[in-house]
């Protein structure tokens, strides 16, 4: 019994991988077509540090 709760939490973790990487290819597509500049970048950054 034990060991089809663990297979079943393997094959759960396995599919979320999966889909996460299709995810990450996804948008890693969106960003070839219109990537960020630098600027776009250090504001990006500079946002974030203003609100620590």
């Amino acid at each position: 019994m034990e060991l089809q709760k663990s297979g079943k939490k393997f094959n759960q973790r396995v599919t979320l991988a999966e889909e996460l990487k299709k995810l990450f290819k996804e948008i890693q597509a969106i960003h070839a077509d219109n990537p960020l500049t630098d600027e776009e970048i250090a504001a990006e950054v500079e946002a974030y540090r203003q609100r620590e």
